[in-house]
């Protein structure tokens, strides 16, 4: 796992390099749905600022009704891909990994523009660490346009082994009865 690299309060000037972030990262198939494009480390320990691009054209989920905003649940899931490009790009969590969301918060203040670039300022907390690898944390956000606060909120998620997914899912095919 990677931590924070110190050099007295600062933090090292490498490490605040923005990263570039394709739809991999966001765990989407398809780039106009990985909506996160770059990431970089900022001051602290385990913050982080990411930018967030929503091409309404090509997107069609959530834009099915009225555009003349970004929905709140895409900005729900700028959060939970927020989450998923911090843990792959800053904690080297593996790409077999699954990603469980025990709890999600968000708190809406104003609309979020067409056609304006995102800023997710992230930080994580409540690190759960198993054998060095980043295992859980709660991802507290603000998610700001135009330099103004759009929405903040928290997600909670566990990262899980293929082993432990396979062992949980068996238990639950047990528990209903043998059906997935």
């Amino acid at each position: 796992m990677q931590l924070t690299t110190q050099i007295g309060n600062n933090v090292h000037p490498a490490i605040m390099q923005t990263l570039a972030v394709d739809q991999k990262d966001c765990h989407k198939s398809r780039r106009e749905n990985g909506f996160i494009t770059d990431a970089r480390r900022d001051a602290g320990d385990n913050a982080f600022v990411l930018t967030a691009n929503v091409d309404h054209g090509a997107e069609n989920f959530f834009f099915d009704h009225s555009i003349d905003h970004i929905p709140g649940m895409l900005i729900a899931c700028i959060l939970r891909q927020s989450v998923l490009v911090i843990s792959h790009k800053f904690y080297d969590i593996d790409f077999d990994r699954s990603f469980i969301m025990d709890d999600i918060e968000m708190k809406f203040s104003s609309h979020a523009e067409l056609n304006t670039p995102i800023d997710v300022y992230a930080r994580f907390e409540k690190i759960g660490l198993r054998r060095d690898e980043l295992r859980s944390a709660l991802c507290v956000v603000d998610i700001l346009q135009n330099g103004k606060v759009v929405s903040s909120g928290s997600l909670s998620f566990r990262a899980m082994s293929p082993e432990i997914m396979r062992r949980l899912q068996a238990k639950q095919t047990k528990v209903n009865g043998g059906k997935k």
